[in-house]
């Protein structure tokens, strides 16, 4: 996996070095973007955020689904991206390359299960299919 440090000043994990084995046990969605300013990747991080708060229980902040945004660059803000979101946020730069080792591509959802392991990928560039990517999480949720 990977353990980079949480740039979002809105997130629970602010400032420490996270990656998806600090949430095991947890469904972990990691979305790529190479750029935290276009509207585009915006919106698909929007419908990745609304997963994670369809299974935040607010009253006693816990959660069944964990999202980690990685952006690609330290170029650009992340502001636009992380408003009003509690989740991680974390940037790969060149000495990591987790982009590289994943084999990642801009706006690349993957899916970990509980217990840590790869579950799938689904771009979400073009057209998705929005009902597959919920029953998928769904799925890993009830393993």
């Amino acid at each position: 996996f990977f353990s980079l440090q949480d740039i979002n000043p809105n997130s629970i994990a602010f400032g420490n070095h996270i990656g998806p084995q600090d949430y095991l046990g947890k469904v972990v969605l990691v979305y790529f973007t190479n750029n935290e300013t276009w509207s585009t990747c915006i919106n698909r991080f929007g419908l990745v955020y609304q997963i994670f708060e369809e299974y935040h229980n607010t009253i006693n902040n816990t959660f069944e689904v964990m999202v980690i945004g990685i952006g690609q660059n330290n170029f650009t803000s992340i502001t636009g991206i992380t408003d009003n979101k509690i989740t991680p946020w974390v940037k790969d730069i060149n000495e990591n390359d987790i982009w590289h080792s994943w084999e990642a591509i801009n706006r690349d959802l993957y899916f970990i299960s509980k217990d840590g392991k790869y579950s799938g990928k689904e771009n979400l560039t073009q057209e998705f299919d929005e009902y597959l990517i919920r029953n998928k999480v769904n799925n890993l949720i009830n393993q």
